[in-house]
């Protein structure tokens, strides 16, 4: 990769840490009444702000924050309920 395109890629500097923070409430709602539990819920939007925080540099641009993740927190909320009805 060169320098020019490593600088055209977003970085966790370019995502603002107060809409980090602003969403958080909302996904740990929208995440609680997914899995039905306020403690797993926790645990999928820390699953979802690490795996969003791991993604960003793999982005060629960045998405609009909510529906991104929100998309991953719903995607991880099923993850976790399959697992759960698996045991």
């Amino acid at each position: 990769m060169t320098r020019a395109t490593r600088s055209l890629r977003p970085s966790t500097r370019d995502v603002d840490s107060s809409s980090r923070w602003s969403l958080r409430p909302d996904l740990h709602r929208y995440c609680a009444r997914m899995t039905g539990s306020v403690a797993d819920g926790e645990d999928v939007v820390q699953d979802t702000l690490a795996r969003a925080y791991y993604l960003l540099p793999e982005l060629a641009a960045l998405p609009p924050l909510r529906p991104w993740l929100f998309r991953i927190a719903h995607n991880l909320a099923i993850d976790h309920h399959r697992r759960e009805a698996y045991r």
